[in-house]
């Protein structure tokens, strides 16, 4: 059985978390697409002032 690790958002996952987060604001907000900068600098500022907001990575872990 897989296992399910969540951590916290670092740097390294801000070019996945930019996609999901673009087709949630889109796919389910049906807003219009954000600049890749403005969602840049949102994630880079949650992530260097997690007082302003926490995000997560839910990761199967594939050891079996």
């Amino acid at each position: 059985m897989d296992n399910m690790n969540i951590r916290p958002v670092t740097k390294n996952d801000i070019p996945q978390l930019l996609d999901l987060m673009c087709q949630y604001i889109v796919d389910f907000y049906k807003r219009p697409r954000p600049s890749k900068d403005s969602l840049s600098n949102l994630v880079n500022n949650l992530i260097d002032n997690p007082r302003e907001g926490l995000q997560f990575v839910a990761e199967k872990d594939n050891e079996s």
